[in-house]
């Protein structure tokens, strides 16, 4: 159930406003008689800010009400007794006349709030355990400093005497015996909020203990274990922020007083961890990096966000939030020609600058400012927290709301059409915003373009109502869209020009002469080091420069000072190997398996051709197959929860069994082919007898989905999105009740894992990219490792148990040493890969492109069968290679030699 702290948030303060404490109590509204006031009493919390008061009820039904100083008329705050009659004798009432005030979220809901202008009207309060008069001074206080609009050096102190007196809870600790290495006063940085408190850091942990009672938890921990590297970064062009990455992909973004508090938090949390945590700033680490995405080690989309990181953009101030580029610049034909230069925006030039006849007016503009004004060709800027929510509104009314002042923006100016984006970018001489990261990034499956909260977004003039965002014809829906700018996005033509855009935005085109050259000037507050703001004494002309930087954004620090080199082209990165110091032969491994060494033996593997027969099995896409041995019989299972038996000799359907509402993950079949289990979404494992087409036995495995389900003669072995891989005895169609064994060394989702063809140890892959291998008879964890940058789809071992081949989201394919996890061989390919099978010395490769791989490891050579429509998410293959059925969609196909 949601908590009353989940309606209530700073992001209903105004900008600037300081959320002091608050008070349970009761709002007596105003009515027609004191009588009537009091029996329509309001429970609830009254907050004490330092520009209003803000009463939120108990009741989520009823609005928040916010009633701003600059409309309490005199004499302010006072005592009165008009109630006291219908109320108990101990219950002291106050009030205060106000002539607007603002209703805000009822039943929770975001939307415009509502302002109510209705005269000199008097609200009246009591609060419960309190000393009325200490509360009421306060009040006073803090409403003449606002009124009186002058004093912000009082309401400084106040602050800063607040915040220094507030004292860590050191019963917070994890273990009291923790080193405390720092303690100071410190923000945590969401997006739009200041969130002051206490930061602590001790030999283990990093606690935030905010100063205001806010937060469902009173003190954050983050442990200094998790910590995988730390960036000193600005805040509002001053360097006073330190944001800390972890393991987990998240990260948490800290500013402080000033840069000499910063630089001092900065070396006491490095201290005891400069061996494990990296600096986003290391040259070598920067070119290496580079090197990768040249070499297509890195797809585009992550050295996009790298590059941000390391130039200061984060998710957590929408002032530097990351930047993305537009690449496409067709939103209006039915098909998307990924093929046609035209269909792309020229990556060598500035938004700005597409537009011939706008890029002249804007020159001669230029041209006629006075030198000490800083000439510029653009007034606004590509990067602005505007247009951030103007993209994420669906998404996070509640910070378009802060932004405008409770109000959402006039539905013309509004996301409504991407081709209306387009040619407001193209056009428009105050639009030159470039696009966010949530455009290609398939994760959030377009989800911010749909509006799933029902907002009232207003009406267009032409009647329109402003729902989800209107898409191109050459997308189905908000998830096809995300999927197809992304992989517009790591295109052959955008992979060959991106290194032009670097140049503008992070690079040498960014600042002085190059960049007047390729008319990529901008604002000069825009900039870092154009102003510093440390040197103004005047508050109030600091405070509009701060002002001008939060409305009109900033650009990126700049990173590069000489042209970006190019990535490689499509054929050398694909001929290039990341790494290959250890040769098999050296680790007494050999490359030669046949047919008599191993069940899996596929001779003259690479003859495979393309598929000869095709199949429709299930509504939706098939998400793990199990061939029989002998090649006859095929058994799927799918999204759509069925469970389907195929005669690939006869091609006919034998049998269709729903086993779940939910989506089934994976299947095995025994070594008897008498029985497969079944991995779901519904957190059960199912044992489906394939001789009477029923289910014989399920258990309840794990508390979030299976993700995976892997058999030995003896063991069963599962995976789940709860990190966790539980080890269960398995004996002719029936699971033990109890685990054997529970694996807790993960640490995110597990997606895939494999037992060795004897049966004595076990891998698996997690969305992190670990891979841990484990021995099954002592059940302990033999090796734990970050193999790969995204998460790890599909595992397998060859079948002499001396290797393991693992690929993931990236495309990356790596085959290493079972045990120790050495590095053998990698390839990459242009697409994520989904699923693999191998025999030892062949890799078959499915990918999101529809690409089915295969990949010879003897001399490195890859060959590519053609595009199915969809993505190949499952494939089988005959223990002797000349049967090969891959899944694309709900459809199979069937390669035979």
């Amino acid at each position: 159930m949601a908590t009353r702290s989940q309606r209530f948030s700073a992001l209903l303060l105004d900008e600037g406003e300081y959320y002091f404490e608050d008070f349970g109590g009761w709002y007596y509204p105003p009515a027609e008689s004191d009588e009537s006031s009091a029996r329509g009493r309001i429970k609830g919390r009254l907050k004490m800010c330092s520009r209003s008061f803000i009463f939120d009820p108990d009741e989520w039904s009823i609005p928040i009400f916010k009633f701003p100083f600059k409309f309490v008329t005199a004499p302010g705050i006072k005592k009165v007794n008009a109630l006291n009659r219908f109320l108990s004798n101990d219950t002291t009432v106050f009030g205060f006349a106000a002539t607007n005030y603002a209703e805000m979220k009822a039943n929770n809901i975001n939307a415009p709030y509502v302002f109510r202008e209705e005269g000199r009207k008097v609200h009246r309060f009591s609060l419960n355990y309190v000393n009325l008069d200490n509360v009421l001074h306060r009040f006073q206080e803090l409403l003449e400093i606002s009124q009186n609009g002058q004093d912000d050096k009082k309401l400084k102190t106040i602050i800063d005497n607040r915040e220094s007196s507030v004292v860590f809870d050191t019963s917070a600790l994890e273990d009291f015996r923790e080193d405390i290495l720092l303690q100071m006063i410190g923000s945590r940085i969401s997006p739009l909020v200041e969130d002051p408190g206490i930061i602590c850091v001790t030999n283990k942990l990093l606690y935030f203990q905010p100063v205001n009672n806010m937060s469902v938890r009173p003190v954050e921990k983050y442990h200094l274990s998790d910590l995988q590297r730390v960036a000193k970064s600005r805040y509002v062009l001053r360097h006073v922020g330190l944001e800390l990455f972890f393991s987990n992909k998240t990260s948490t973004f800290f500013v402080f007083k000033s840069t000499e508090d910063r630089d001092r938090a900065y070396t006491g949390l490095l201290s005891g961890h400069i061996e494990s945590v990296h600096d986003t700033m290391d040259i070598e680490e920067r070119e290496s990096t580079t090197h990768k995405w040249q070499s297509g080690l890195i797809s585009n989309f992550d050295y996009i966000m790298y590059l941000n990181s390391v130039a200061g953009r984060t998710y957590n101030d929408l002032t530097q939030y990351p930047v993305f580029p537009w690449v496409i610049a067709d939103f209006t034909s039915r098909e998307l020609d990924l093929n046609n230069k035209e269909t792309f925006r020229d990556l060598s030039k500035p938004i700005g600058a597409l537009n011939v006849d706008r890029l002249r007016t804007l020159r001669k503009r230029m041209a006629q400012m006075p030198e000490e004004t800083h000439p510029f060709l653009y007034g606004t800027h590509y990067s602005a927290p505007g247009y951030v929510l103007f993209y994420l509104v669906r998404r996070d009314p509640d910070l378009m709301l802060r932004l405008q002042n409770g109000k959402f923006d006039a539905p013309s100016r509004m996301f409504h059409s991407m081709v209306e984006t387009w040619q407001g970018v193209l056009n428009n001489a105050a639009d030159v915003k470039e696009l966010i990261p949530e455009f290609y990034n398939p994760e959030n499956r377009g989800d911010f373009l749909i509006n799933h909260q029902r907002l009232n977004l207003g009406v267009k003039e032409n009647g329109q109502a402003m729902d989800n965002v209107v898409l191109p014809p050459w997308s189905t829906d908000a998830e096809d869209f995300v999927n197809k700018m992304r992989e517009a996005l790591e295109c052959e033509y955008v992979s060959e020009n991106l290194h032009k855009w670097f140049d503008l935005i992070f690079g040498y085109k960014q600042r002085g002469d190059e960049a007047i050259r390729a008319d990529n000037v901008f604002y000069h507050l825009t900039y870092e080091g154009a102003v510093d703001i440390e040197s103004i004494v005047d508050s109030r002309e600091r405070q509009a420069i701060v002002d001008q930087i939060k409305e009109f954004g900033q650009t990126p620090k700049q990173i590069f000072t000489h042209p970006h080199p190019p990535r490689y082209s499509k054929s050398i990165r694909t001929s290039m190997e990341d790494i290959q110091p250890i040769q098999l032969s050296d680790l007494g491994i050999s490359l030669e398996i046949s047919a008599a060494d191993s069940p899996r033996g596929w001779e003259d593997f690479e003859n495979i051709t393309e598929p000869n027969f095709s199949f429709k099995l299930h509504k939706d896409a098939i998400t793990s197959m199990s061939l029989s041995r002998d090649s006859s019989t095929l058994y799927s299972v799918a999204a759509d929860g069925s469970l389907k038996v195929y005669c690939l000799s006869n091609k006919k359907q034998l049998k269709s069994t729903n086993l779940s509402e939910m989506s089934l993950t994976s299947c095995q079949l025994s070594s008897d082919e008498k029985f497969l289990l079944v991995g779901s979404w519904d957190n059960n494992v199912y044992v489906y007898s394939t001789e009477s087409g029923s289910i014989v036995d399920s258990i309840a495995a794990h508390d979030d989905a299976v993700t995976c389900v892997c058999l030995s003669d003896q063991y069963l072995l599962t995976g789940s999105w709860d990190a966790t891989l539980k080890l269960w005895e398995y004996r002719e169609g029936t699971i033990s009740f109890l685990p054997l064994a529970e694996f807790f060394d993960h640490e995110t989702e597990i997606h895939c894992a494999d037992i060795d063809d004897k049966g004595t140890i076990a891998s698996s892959g997690s969305a992190d990219g670990v891979i841990c291998i484990w021995d099954l008879d002592s059940r302990k964890l033999i090796n734990h490792q970050p193999c790969h940058d995204a998460s790890i789809t599909s595992i397998r071992f060859s079948p002499d148990s001396m290797t393991v081949v693992s690929c993931c989201q990236q495309g990356f394919i790596q085959m290493r040493t079972a045990r120790s996890l050495s590095l053998i061989f990698s390839l990459t390919v242009d697409s994520p890969a989904m699923c693999i099978d191998t025999d030892g010395k062949y890799v078959v490769v499915g990918s999101e492109d529809g690409c089915l791989r295969v990949w010879d490891t003897s001399n490195t050579k890859v060959k590519q069968l053609k595009n199915q429509t969809e993505a190949v998410s499952a494939v089988s293959v005959s223990l002797d290679g000349k049967v090969v059925v891959s899944a694309c969609g709900g459809s199979i196909r069937m390669h035979e030699r």
